[in-house]
């Protein structure tokens, strides 16, 4: 029984570490060779969140690089996969609680895209740590080559 996961993934930044005040739109990943994603979605202690002083994230595809859309809602059951921990509704993360900070989710794409980001959209007044890598796996050829 093979036991090595390292072989089939391949770890990149979306949104590197750092403090969010403001939304945040991470760099594209190409998921060119890899047949399966998950979006990470670290977080840091944060205080004062509520309905009014939030974070929420999501993903965006394109197929070209460019011309990037919201996962569309109305088939986000077809391309979207969460975890039932934080009931994501078509693939969103909402932070509007400090309770639900110095913690890490994540959501899954399983979408016919090329291309996509994560995006940390804030409302109100809000400053939290994130950093949201991405897992590509299911790597078409093995081992995936991991560049720094």
């Amino acid at each position: 029984m093979k036991r090595d996961l390292v072989t089939d993934i391949k770890a990149v930044h979306s949104i590197k570490a750092q403090t969010v005040t403001a939304t945040a739109t991470g760099v594209s990943v190409d998921l060119l060779g890899f047949n399966s994603v998950t979006a990470i979605i670290a977080l840091g202690a944060a205080t004062s969140l509520d309905g009014s002083n939030k974070i929420v994230f999501s993903l965006v595809e394109s197929d070209d690089n460019s011309v990037f859309t919201a996962v569309d809602a109305t088939v986000a059951a077809d391309n979207i996969e969460g975890s039932s921990d934080y009931s994501p509704q078509h693939g969103v993360v909402t932070i509007d609680a400090d309770a639900e900070t110095d913690d890490v989710y994540k959501i899954g794409y399983r979408g016919k895209k090329r291309y996509i980001k994560v995006v940390g959209t804030v409302t109100g007044t809000v400053s939290i740590g994130v950093a949201c890598p991405v897992i590509l796996g299911h790597a078409e050829e093995t081992p995936a080559v991991q560049t720094v």
